[in-house]
Order: C-alpha cells, then structure tokens, then sequence
C-alpha cells in the first residue's frame, strides 16, 4: 500500500512539474519564477564554500581549505562507456585563488547590476582569508601578486615557498583508484610513488561497470595519446610562479568591492580587508611590464614565447611588423626563462619554462587595469605610463585582430588556458560593459581606454554577436535556447551513435546571455538601473530571453551537471604539445643548447625546452612548418577537444562557478525586465 502511494505521489509530482516547465516555455515572464530560481541559485552557491579546513591530516581523502569554493581537477577522456566513467571518476578536489575570486565577482555583479541577492559580508571575508594566503610571498616586498597555491613558510629552508598542493591532491587521487586501473596509469606513475600509494591504498577492488571490462592496455593507450607520458620527462616543478590572470582578477575584485562601496555604501568590511591586504596595487602593474612579450625586442627574456602562441599570433606579428608597428603583450606568468631554469628542481617555474599568450588572460588583464583606475583605486595617471598603454592598446588590438581571423581555428592555442569561448567573451564584455559606463567622463577617460573601448566594441558587437546568435540551440516547443561547448559531448553509444550529454550546458548557456546582456546593455550608476542599448538588435534579447527560459527549466534539475572546464592544463592531448610547432630555440635546463635539433627523430630524454626566439620572416616560418620537429609534422588543423590525440587532458570544473554565472544571467535578466 505504501508501495502505491509512493508511486501514485511521483506521478503527480511528475505532472506538476511537466505543467510548470510548459508555462514557463509559453507563459510570459513571472518575476516569481524567477526570484525563486535567483533563490536556489544563491543557495547551490552558498553551501557548495567550505567553512572549515578539512581533510588536513596526512592520507585523508581531501584537501578543503576554508573560504574556498569546490573545484575538481578532472580529466577530458571522451569516446565510449569507460572513457565516461574516467571522466566522470578520475579527479580530485584543488584549492586555488580562482574559484573564490570568481564566485564572489559574479555575486557582486549580479547584486549591483541586476537587484540580485547580495552575497554576506561572511561569504566574502571567508574567501578573502583565503585569498591572501595566495598573495606572493617569495618576493621581498610587498605585492599584489597572485600565485595559484598557497604559500608558506618552509622550515628547513627558511624562506616562504609555494605550497605543493597539487601534489598532495593527485595523490589522493590516485589512492581512491582501484589497483587495476592504478595499474593502467603506471607510465606516468614513478614507482616508489605507485608502492607508496598501493601502501596507503583505500580504493575499491572491483571497478565495476563498464570500466572494469577495458583492459589495461587500452587505458594506457588513452594515457599515450594525452602526452602525459611525454611531457612528465620536460616539466620540472608542480608549483608555478605567480601569474597575470589570478592577479588582476584579484584587483577586479578589489574594484568591484570599491564600486560597490561608492555606488550603494556597501561591503565597507570587505572592501577594507582587500585594501589592507594591498598596500601596494601598483606591483601588479610593474610586474606585467617586466614579464611582457616584445617580439621585436633584443632582449632573449623578452623576446621569447611559447611556440604555439607563436604559431597562433604570427599573422598578427607579420602584420605589425609590416607597419614597422613595435610590440608588447601580455603573458601568463610573472617569470622569464632565465629566472626559471636557474631554480632548482621543484622549484616554482612555468609549465615548460617558457612564457606564452593567452587571450583569455589579456581580456581579464584589460580589465583588471581599467576597473582599478576607474574605481579609483589607483590614479587615472597610472594610464600614462607609456609601457602600460603600449600593453593595453596592443592586446586589445591582438583580441579584436583574433577574432576577426582564426580564433575559431585554433580556440586551443588562443585560448591556451581557458578553453571555453563563451568564458572568453563574458571575460571581454565585461570591459565594454565598464566602458560604457564611464564613457562619457572626461576626466576618467584616458586615450587608451578609447582605444581599447573601440576595439572590443567592434569585436564583441560584430563577430562575438554573430557567433553567438549562429551557434544558439533552440527549442521550438518551450522557446528555451542553450549553448554547449564541448564537455560531455564527445561520448558514443554501444552502437557508435554520438551523445550529447552537455556537462557544461549550463555554464555555457550563463556565458552566453551574460556575454550579449554585457554587450548590449548599459548601467546608469546614477539610478542603478540597467537598460538595452537603444540599437541592440531583436536577436539578441530573444536569444538572451530563450537562454534564460532554459536557465528557468534546468539549472537546478538533475537533468544537467552544473560542470565546466572553465581553466585547463596548457598541454591538450598529444597534437597539442609544443615540441611539434616551429621553434628556433632549443636549450637544455642546463644552460647548454641542443645540438642540431633538426636532425633529431624523437625527443632527448634530458629536460629540455623549445620555444620561438624573435620575429621570423612568414616565407621561412612557413618552410619551418613544412618540416617535422622531432619526427612529428605540425598539427594545423584543430579537430575539436574530443578528438582523438585532442582529449584526455586535465580541466578545472566548479560547480558553484556554473550556478554563479546561471545567477548572474538570471539576475541581468530580470533587472532589465
């Protein structure tokens, strides 16, 4: 009898809910659907930042430090059953300075700018804590600079290092394994390490499922094709030094607290412990002029990048350099080659001791420095550096060049650490959403933030848009419109038919609408009010509106994982390695240069890097590209990151990230409403 009831209750249940996802696809707007929706976002939010340490002691199952939101370091694998569930098992929880940064940025801006809940003073001085833990402390003055662990202080050494987080993570990672599937990771697993994790094993020992009928081989298989194996020999250190993007990221935050605080009077706390905890922002500025990349320059710390953001900016390098135009951009890490092979092994240095380009990290950078000048954390002639508008005018200018020509080509290379796209144009439209707010001050207003403004209005109203309204998917029976970008959806039946099953459907749909709303609305500070631009064309509010009815249906069902990859390895599958692109600079770490590299047929077991050293002529780089590199031919033509030989590689996922940006949409949304 209760058997009955039971069933008979889940089939109402069922219709109500089937009747309710009906209107909300037909219905006109409720505001009461959605401030309910904005209620359990902020609530999926809330609970998913650790209060407490947890997981401290030696062998424990995780690391969770306190102010922190989740985030899992997940692997990429796509293709058949067991590819899922490796992909959906492998992982570990990591503490970095992203994730709280991010989530309390989406938080701030969906109160501020759309009426949303205001996050508590709590939540903030929580993950502030944390934060300044992430602050660089190997310099020997204070600084703004953000590195992607903590640091502390080490004994033995005396003197503060980076703590080696990500190991103490992978590791436990691997002691939840199964001992079969340990076995089937043994190449990039050293020994001692592997006896030491089947010593404090405490994984099961039956994979079950579909996973436990692959053979190790082909597992091992899947792991040679991600270039693990390959790049565990040419990385020395897991820790990295402190970089661009977390760092001014770190300083939008800043801004947005000191927006706030100016605009409405709130978050005085915060805002006041972010100021102590930055006696001196322009830190931050200086370190992005020293670690710029100035291909034209003679100087070899200067002049030398990674060899696939050279590959990915060439046209843009031939074209300046056909102006007789000099150039400056922005990197990643706040480190040079020198500095980094001159360290010792475990010491931090970057991923493969060469510096790159990221778009993704221009277009936070861009913002990071026009939000503390117009906030008025730092004085507008900070602008009138010539070195810093020489930076901010040429990223903006490589950006709008990007996106123009072959971003789409070759989305792993321009976006080397942030893959989403739809990441990438919320990251520049918030810029132009700022611009335009203080567009009309004369004297906020510098030269360069016009040109700047110029730039990415062009490159976010005309391609961004049009991309976006080509690439929505609609459904005509609920009018909902959602985006996916690429996790979840390179799986495959028994019988070989593709799966879309859009582990990041909801993260990707957020982007979007906050993307368009970010580029076609405008924020009036004096009413706090937010508005359509009076030419934002139909399109786009339907498309923004049927993004938002899918937002209403599912963001908080069972039916989606809230997953992204919002932050990536710089390494994606084995075609993506930088020994396979052109370089004229191969050194070992030693100092000493590797002898007749084009001659070689594999790569020379001692660590190594290579990398492109100043401007090539485009008729000898394109020679250069003809040849193998270490008996490889290039790969020019990206395949997509489920292809095979694309996969495999290791992606950050927040789940509280993907219901920030749902509740920023969401709240956008209904403040223009």
């Amino acid at each position: 009898m209760a058997a009955m009831r039971l069933a008979v209750t889940r089939i109402l249940l069922c219709l109500v809910l089937t009747s309710w996802r009906a209107n909300a696809g037909t219905q006109p707007w409720d505001r009461a659907n959605l401030d309910h929706l904005k209620r359990s976002l902020f609530r999926e939010v809330s609970k998913r930042q650790v209060l407490e340490d947890k997981g401290s002691a030696p062998h424990s199952q995780r690391l969770e430090q306190r102010g922190v939101y989740d985030c899992m370091v997940k692997f990429n694998f796509a293709g058949e059953c067991w590819q899922k569930q490796l992909r959906h098992r492998l992982g570990f929880f990591d503490n970095n300075p992203f994730v709280p940064i991010w989530v309390s940025i989406l938080l701030l801006e969906a109160h501020i700018y759309g009426g949303g809940i205001a996050p508590t003073d709590e939540q903030l001085y929580l993950s502030l804590d944390y934060l300044q833990t992430t602050i660089d402390k190997t310099r020997d003055y204070e600084n703004s600079l953000i590195g992607f662990y903590p640091y502390e202080f080490d004994e033995d050494q005396q003197k503060y290092v980076m703590r080696k987080v990500f190991v103490e993570e992978i590791i436990h990672m691997f002691q939840e394994l199964p001992p079969p599937l340990l076995d089937g990771f043994r190449y990039i697993i050293p020994e001692p390490l592997r006896q030491a994790i089947l010593l404090q094993h405490s994984g099961n020992s039956s994979l079950g499922g579909c996973l436990g009928e692959v053979s190790e081989d082909r597992i091992q298989h899947e792991i040679a094709n991600s270039g693990f194996m390959v790049m565990q020999y040419h990385t020395i250190s897991p820790v990295f030094p402190s970089d661009s993007d977390d760092t001014f990221s770190w300083l939008g935050l800043g801004a947005m607290l000191k927006m706030a605080g100016d605009q409405q009077g709130t978050f005085a706390g915060p805002l006041q412990a972010w100021l102590e905890a930055n006696p001196n922002i322009s830190s931050a500025f200086a370190a992005v002029k020293e670690y710029s990349y100035r291909p034209f320059s003679q100087n070899s710390n200067s002049n030398t990048i990674d060899t696939r953001s050279y590959y990915a900016l060439r046209s843009y390098l031939e074209q300046a350099k056909a102006s007789s135009n000099d150039v400056a951009l922005v990197t990643t890490w706040f480190q040079n080659v020198e500095e980094g092979i001159s360290g010792e092994v475990g010491e931090m240095t970057m991923p493969t001791f060469v510096n790159d380009v990221c778009l993704a990290v221009g277009a936070n950078v861009l913002y990071g420095m026009t939000a503390t000048v117009l906030s008025g954390l730092v004085p507008p002639e900070t602008l009138d550096d010539p070195d810093i508008q020489q930076l901010l005018q040429n990223t903006s200018t490589l950006i709008d060049h990007m996106i123009h020509h072959n971003f789409h080509d070759r989305q792993d290379l321009v976006l080397f650490y942030y893959p989403p796209r739809n990441q990438f144009f919320f990251f520049l439209s918030r810029s132009l959403f700022l611009l335009e707010m203080y567009k009309n001050n004369a004297d906020m207003m510098r030269p360069v933030l016009k040109t700047i403004y110029s730039n990415i209005k062009r490159s976010l109203e005309d391609e961004v848009t049009g991309y976006l309204i080509n690439n929505r998917q609609s459904d005509q029976a609920t009018g909902a419109i959602h985006f996916d970008d690429f996790l979840g959806d390179g799986d495959v039946s028994e019988n070989g038919d593709p799966l879309l099953r859009g582990e990041d459907r909801i993260f990707s749909t957020s982007m979007a609408a906050n993307a368009l709303i970010y580029t076609w609305s405008v924020f009036d500070q004096n009413t706090s009010s937010l508005k359509w631009k009076s030419n934002v064309p139909e399109s786009v509010v339907r498309t923004v509106e049927g993004c938002i009815r899918w937002l209403v249906l599912h963001a908080t069902d069972s039916d989606f994982k809230p997953w992204n990859a919002f932050f990536s390895s710089g390494r994606k599958g084995l075609k993506n390695l930088p020994f396979w692109y052109p370089a004229n600079r191969f050194q070992f770490i030693n100092g000493t240069h590797v002898t007749s590299p084009e001659t070689l047929a594999e790569l020379p077991r001692d660590m190594f890097f290579a990398a492109m050293q100043g401007f090539v002529p485009g008729d000898q780089y394109e020679a250069m590209l003809n040849r193998s590199h270490f008996g490889v031919k290039t790969p020019t033509t990206f395949l997509g990151y489920n292809a095979a030989g694309w996969n495999s590689f290791a992606i950050w996922s927040s789940e509280a990230y993907s219901y920030a940006a749902a509740l920023l949409a969401v709240s956008l949304f209904d403040g223009l409403s």
